[in-house]
């Protein structure tokens, strides 16, 4: 459960919310409306923002990115052209430390717990292809 109080996003009002646990919820918002500041915040990567974001009921507005397990794949995203898809979005995981074994595993886990909605280890059986096209950068 993800839920975030006050959250000065650079707008006129401060952003409160609470997202369901289990629920798809979709943010939306024309360029430059807060969408990645949003993320950004509550993944902890922008952590001087004033607000308050809680996961699980706990205040983790304090902690830093690494200690919030919170990971961001963004739309049109390419972390490292030269590695996999399955390797892109794995990478927050191995920056914890963890092996490739256990990246498969905790990724499987994650899409058992979706209801199979991430998709993520369903890749068209392709989740190993390098992430390269003619113009340098997959367009999903």
């Amino acid at each position: 459960m993800l839920y975030i109080r006050a959250l000065d996003l650079g707008g006129p009002h401060a952003f409160s919310h609470h997202f369901a646990e289990g629920a798809i919820t979709v943010v939306l918002g024309r360029n430059n409306a807060g969408k990645t500041r949003l993320a950004r915040a509550v993944a902890g990567l922008d952590p001087s923002r004033p607000g308050t974001v809680f996961i699980n009921g706990a205040d983790v507005s304090t902690l830093s990115a690494r200690r919030r397990r919170v990971g961001l794949v963004y739309q049109a995203f390419v972390n490292y052209p030269n590695w996999s898809v399955f390797d892109n979005i794995a990478s927050p995981m191995k920056a914890v430390g963890r092996g490739r074994d256990r990246d498969a595993n905790e990724m499987a886990r994650a899409d058992r717990q979706s209801g199979s909605r991430l998709k993520v280890v369903r890749l068209c059986g392709q989740y190993q292809r390098a992430i390269r096209t003619p113009d340098g950068v997959l367009r999903p």
